[in-house]
């Protein structure tokens, strides 16, 4: 989803609230699942369902079996939808060839990109709605390194540097996370304030959609725009996103709350033919 400064777009889970960057986002829920989805029950975890779905827990071991039966039918419809759509969504892989073009390439970050780090910080409107540090160290910057590493290691997503070839160094971030409708794929990204007005966040985000419903298999790359962004708005038309409408009181920063304009670009539909 997109922040009010044109150079950030923040981007979380829609099913989890905040889970990703910890600051509050809670967009509408998921619809409920039909009578087929309601028998794919998953055990109830202190997991997150996508964490259930991709094998993984890192914070605590499952609950004992005996538990499982009483605990399956306190799950809520919205998690059990959530978990099932998840589980025929596209797997989550970094790009088998690097996205690149003349100027900039999309590349995993390394520890080498704290100094992109330490100035996003600067603006203040990343650490606000993203978890890049607003007090530098060393240390938190290798901390949200590390996060960024471990979401696609959680199934949550990718995230990517941007690195401008001429520059040689890191720039900014553009990340693409799994949405709970199957092979939905959400986008965001940031620009650090001193390469900003060199089309680095455009290029990044043509790369990123025309591998996301190309070669990365998804079949939608969504982004949500509050309506006063203007260049944000003309950043996805220019970059082969159509506006789709208008969700009123979507988003919720804190105490205050924002409509979204919807943006889209999806794969070619099938052609009728296809399915006789």
């Amino acid at each position: 989803m997109f922040h009010a400064t044109p150079a950030l777009v923040i981007n979380v889970p829609s099913s989890y609230g905040a889970t990703a960057t910890g600051h509050g986002l809670t967009p509408i829920a998921t619809r409920p699942p039909t009578a087929a989805r309601a028998r794919v029950l998953m055990p109830r975890s202190p997991c997150r369902p996508v964490e259930l779905v991709f094998g993984r827990c890192s914070r605590r071991p499952r609950p004992p079996a005996t538990h499982l039966a009483a605990r399956r039918m306190t799950r809520t419809e919205s998690e059990t939808f959530a978990a099932s759509t998840y589980r025929a969504s596209v797997p989550v892989r970094y790009p088998d060839q690097m996205l690149t073009d003349d100027k900039l390439r999309l590349r995993p970050w390394s520890f080498d990109d704290l100094d992109a780090i330490r100035e996003a910080g600067t603006d203040p409107s990343i650490p606000a709605g993203t978890t890049v540090p607003s007090r530098w160290s060393a240390e938190a910057g290798r901390d949200f390194i590390r996060r960024q590493l471990r979401r696609i290691e959680a199934g949550e997503g990718i995230s990517l540097a941007m690195h401008a070839l001429e520059l040689d160094r890191a720039v900014g971030l553009i990340s693409m996370m799994l949405r709970p409708q199957p092979s939905v794929i959400g986008l965001g990204y940031w620009v650090i304030p001193s390469a900003r007005r060199n089309g680095f966040a455009r290029r990044a985000v043509t790369l990123a959609g025309d591998w996301a419903i190309g070669p990365g298999g998804f079949a939608r790359i969504e982004a949500w725009v509050e309506p006063h962004n203007q260049p944000s708005q003309s950043l996805l038309l220019a970059t082969g996103f159509e506006l789709e409408g208008r969700l009123r009181s979507f988003l919720a920063f804190g105490d205050s709350r924002s409509d979204a304009l919807v943006y889209s670009r999806i794969a070619a539909p099938a052609h009728p033919a296809d399915f006789e």
